[in-house]
Parts: C-alpha cells; structure tokens; sequence
C-alpha cells in the first residue's frame, strides 16, 4: 500500500469514527463531538477560509469586512479548531465587538458546513460569553433560524434588515435620484479633522445609541473610504452623513444616516458621483457593484434601493438581543455599515 493510500484510509476511518459520533444520538446540549477541538483566538491566515465559507452560503462578505472586524479595537474573534495527525482543520468562527461595558454587537458567526450539529457552535458562543459578560448583545439572524436562536440566549426580535447587492448603471441611477426630492441643506466632504470626527460621532450617539468612536474611526478613516457630511443651511448642524468603502468586491455604502428622506437623497447623490468619478478609470466605467443593507422598515432607502439602483435582495435577516430590544430611530438610517450573520 503506498502511503498516499495509506493516509486516505486512515482519514476515511477518521471521518466514519466521527459520524459514528454524531449518529449515536448522544449529542447532548454541551457536548462536542469532536476529538482534540481547541477555541483559540482568529489569526489573520484564518481569514481566507471564513470568507470562502461565508459566501458560500451567498452572504456576500467582503474580505475588507473581515479585516475590519479583525483589526477593529474592542473586536473580539474566536476560531475553533481540530488538532490531528493530517494538520489542523478549521471548524468555525464566532465575533463580538465590546461597544462599552452595557453593550456589544455579534459578528460573523458560522460552522464549517459538513461539521454541524456536532456542538462546535455551541462551544464557540459559550467561549464568546465569558468575553461579553453582562452585556446586551445584538446579532443579526437569518429569519429560517429565527425560532432556533430565540431557544439558545437570544429571547428578544427586532427589526428586520434586507441586504441588497449587485451591479448598477450608475448613471442612469443619478438621473433617477436627481428627479427625487431633495432637501435644502449643505453637503460636503468628510474633512477627517479631530473636530469634525468629534460631530460626526455626537450626532451617531443620537441615532446608535451608544458612542462607536473606535468602530466610526474604522469605517470613516479607512485608506478606501469616502464620506459627506450633510449640514443644516442656517445653524451649520450636523443633519447626516454618509460613507461608503470600495472593496475587491465593489462598493458598500454605509452607515448613512440623516433626519429627512431628502437629506439622504442628497447624500446618496454624492456618494453617487463620487463612484461615477472612481469607476470612470475602470474597464467598464458605465457599471459599478453596489452592496447596502436597509433596515426593513425604511420605505424611501428601500425605494432608492430598489428603484434608484435596481438591486436585487441577496437576504433578510432578523436583528436580535439578549437581554433588551433598542429602539433605534429607523426613519433615520438609511443604510447599516455592516451585516454580522449567525450560522452554526
């Protein structure tokens, strides 16, 4: 037998041993089923196999938004692991983001697909919670695994969110945004000053909730970020602002929030422009890739959505607590900067 054989059926027997496991009906609640299984924290070189499993489920995740969430302050990512003779195999991935000692946010969350069911999920959230403590934590659930979530810690439903994705005529898109209404107020690019952050994250407090300076420093300071910051005509307030990042993927806009669908209208404009500018040094400068994620209830950021870019739902998910719902102002957010999903 040669040894390439020899090591087929030693991982053959590997793998029967283990389904063995898994059929024997004595999974119980905190039990794992997997020899040798180390939680361990994410290592950049993890990054790859996340993304290849996360849009393999057809969540359309950047790999910029994973170097975000890895390199964030205050991120908290966690793999696990099986250690055997073959090297060791990534099982699943699991974040939460510190927002301060009351709350924080969960991230990606997801088990190799062929592993589930085997309590690796499980072991990775009760690893995350010793992180977490006595913070409310919000995660955003695909609605099929809603009921499921809602058993394992995560009583309280909120909001539904819609991911829209895919390629747009930017330039029948601002003709389109150009015939809607738009409000009186002054629009101009994010300076990244000390002072002008300092508005941007007192005027996200009121929309958020709570303070995301190292999150808003993230998303707004990035190399391939592009902001606008919406201003009142007559006291010079802030009354909006809007980012949006370029990824290999293309375009992802968001946080955008504002106090009037007109507002945001004009911010969108701008971001609009600003793309046309980018893409017009590209192969193909009519088409851009855009990805937002709108807060269902929304009506005019679907419409733009919709019927401005015409983009097609790529997902909806459930956005998700703990411990207490937030009622966040959802007329005001006109597109979420990123979209955490369960799966495991």
């Amino acid at each position: 037998m040669t040894e390439k054989m020899h090591r087929s059926r030693k991982m053959c027997e590997h793998l029967i041993k283990t389904y063995r496991k898994l059929s024997s009906g004595l999974n119980k609640p905190n039990q794992v089923l997997v020899n040798n299984m180390k939680i361990r924290p994410l290592c950049q070189s993890d990054l790859p196999t996340i993304y290849k499993w996360a849009n393999h489920e057809g969540w359309n995740v950047s790999m910029e938004e994973l170097l975000s969430d890895y390199t964030m302050e205050g991120n908290v990512m966690l793999v696990a692991e099986e250690r055997n003779s073959y090297g060791d195999n990534l099982l699943g991935c699991i974040a939460a983001n510190m927002i301060n000692e009351m709350a924080a946010t969960g991230s990606l969350y997801i088990v190799c697909k062929n592993m589930r069911g085997m309590g690796i999920g499980n072991a990775l959230a009760r690893a995350r919670q010793e992180y977490i403590g006595k913070r409310n934590l919000s995660v955003n659930v695909e609605e099929k695994f809603v009921n499921k979530k809602q058993n394992s810690g995560f009583p309280v439903c909120s909001f539904k969110i819609v991911r829209y994705a895919g390629f747009v005529d930017l330039n029948q898109a601002l003709i389109r945004a150009m015939l809607h209404h738009q409000a009186k107020c002054s629009v101009l690019p994010y300076t990244r000053t000390r002072s002008s952050f300092k508005e941007i994250l007192h005027y996200d407090e009121h929309i958020h909730i709570h303070n995301r300076q190292c999150q808003l420093e993230q998303m707004l300071h990035g190399n391939n970020s592009t902001c606008f910051v919406a201003r009142h005509c007559i006291n010079d307030e802030i009354v909006g602002y809007g980012n949006a990042y370029c990824s290999n993927d293309g375009y992802h806009i968001g946080p955008l929030f504002a106090n009037s669908d007109g507002i945001a209208t004009q911010l969108m404009l701008k971001l609009f422009l600003r793309m046309q500018q980018i893409v017009e040094t590209c192969n193909n400068p009519k088409q851009a890739h855009i990805q937002v994620n709108i807060p269902m209830q929304n009506s005019l950021a679907r419409f733009i959505a919709e019927e401005v870019l015409g983009l097609p739902k790529i997902l909806t998910v459930r956005r998700m607590y703990s411990k207490a719902n937030i009622n966040l102002p959802i007329k005001k957010i006109y597109a979420l900067s990123n979209l955490g999903i369960a799966l495991a």
